[in-house]
């Protein structure tokens, strides 16, 4: 079974997501907007700083809410003043759809 997303953390969470969306790392990293290096040092949990515009694109490549994905990686950044910063992005476009994900 698949764990309470809210207790994973943000590298292993966007994996699964990427390999249940069946797309290899390149693939991925295309969709996104950002080099494979890049999208593998998030994944590994190498690199912490996601910008908003790249998680948007993730989870639109991925199919998963934004706002999930949002407060997931804030969630992995316990001291880090990004977290409100987040929290009151997810609040703030939580009415808005920023990607169309391809989604009818």
């Amino acid at each position: 079974g698949r764990r309470d997303v809210n207790s994973t953390p943000f590298p292993v969470y966007i994996r699964e997501s990427r390999e249940t969306a069946n797309l290899s790392l390149s693939g991925a990293a295309k969709l996104i907007g950002c080099s494979k290096g890049h999208l593998w040092d998030l994944e590994r949990g190498n690199a912490f700083n996601p910008t908003i515009g790249l998680l948007a694109n993730m989870a639109a490549a991925y199919q998963v809410d934004l706002g999930q994905i949002a407060l997931i990686c804030a969630a992995s950044l316990p001291n880090s003043p990004r977290r409100e910063v987040v929290a009151n992005f997810v609040k703030a476009s939580s009415s808005l759809r920023l990607i169309d994900g391809g989604r009818p």
